[in-house]
């Protein structure tokens, strides 16, 4: 009984829906009738005779312009209407599937991808590598070809490439991203493990809990951290997520990541015919300009606030 009272009640309120929308119905098609009664009678006309002076045709005038113009105009007009329509809704299907994609870029970075990066830059910072490149005095703007030709331009030293080379190969970065995976996992500060050396029997056993994951060696990690910014950098530089809705929540750790394995990349890049990473420095490129830009607005915004805070006193 419950049920069939259930659908009584359905069928009471589509009825009520039904007989709703036809009383409207029926109102708007009366409303448009008596509308075009009275624009058919009350509207002047002109007469069309034959040679015999018969009338064979009268037409509608409407503020002076025929009835077949004002068909003619407002086919247009509603042509020109779907089109920009038809526009509107794809630039917001657009923007609606780069959203989507923006956020399925900052889901990736916060489940993997943001812990990877800050181990990386860790490890970076504590290694001769560091001090080898000159990580301090370098800025955002001083990479943007990213090959070996830039790389040779900005350290005057020969032995850059090889320096590289060994340090991401040497025992000393590998035993820092040991030092740093177990402060990942224990009780104990990196600053507690500093002077550890890990065997390899001690190393793997490093690898469980939220390292589980992690490459073995630390040249891995990099590489991988490379390809999957390669990765996300193809969806931002293609568009399918707009760069607009990523910049603001990704571009400290995306900058400061590729900053620090630029000189990586650029080593990586023999020949520019042949680059590696090439969506990550277009990215890199475009974001760094944004970043300069909001710099240069912010520094104006800032002297117009200390110049109205801190007026000049006028000398007499």
């Amino acid at each position: 009984m419950k049920y069939l009272s259930i659908i009584k009640t359905h069928l009471l309120n589509w009825t009520n829906y039904f007989l709703e929308h036809l009383v409207r119905f029926i109102f708007i098609c009366i409303l448009i009738f008596a509308v075009c009664f009275l624009f058919v009678n009350f509207s002047p006309k002109i007469n069309i005779y034959n040679t015999d002076g018969n009338l064979i045709e009268q037409k509608i005038i409407i503020f002076g312009i025929l009835l077949d113009n004002w068909s003619i105009f407002l086919a247009i007009i509603g042509i020109l209407g779907t089109a920009i329509w038809a526009l509107y809704q794809f630039d917001k299907k657009i923007a609606r599937n780069q959203q989507q994609k923006a956020a399925v870029i900052a889901e990736i970075f916060s489940k993997s991808l943001l812990r990877e990066c800050h181990i990386l830059g860790k490890v970076i910072k504590e290694s001769n590598l560091y001090k080898v490149l000159k990580f301090p005095s370098l800025n955002y703007t001083m990479f943007k070809y990213f090959d070996r030709n830039e790389l040779s331009r900005i350290y005057s030293n020969d032995t850059v490439f090889s320096d590289i080379r060994n340090c991401l190969l040497s025992n000393e970065i590998q035993q820092i991203y040991l030092r740093v995976l177990e402060s990942q996992i224990s009780l104990s500060t990196y600053e507690e493990l500093k002077n550890k050396t890990y065997t390899q029997e001690e190393a793997k056993n490093i690898f469980i809990l939220d390292n589980i994951n992690m490459p073995f060696q630390f040249h891995q990690l990099v590489y991988s951290v490379l390809n999957k910014l390669e990765a996300i950098s193809m969806d931002i530089s293609s568009q399918a997520a707009g760069s607009k809705y990523v910049y603001q929540s990704l571009h400290q750790i995306f900058l400061l990541t590729v900053k620090f394995l630029a000189p990586i990349i650029s080593y990586s890049n023999k020949e520019n015919s042949e680059k590696y990473y090439t969506n990550i420095i277009d990215v890199y490129n475009n974001w760094v300009n944004i970043r300069e830009r909001e710099r240069k607005k912010e520094r104006k915004i800032t002297n117009k606030v200390n110049k109205i805070l801190n007026p000049k006193i006028k000398t007499v």
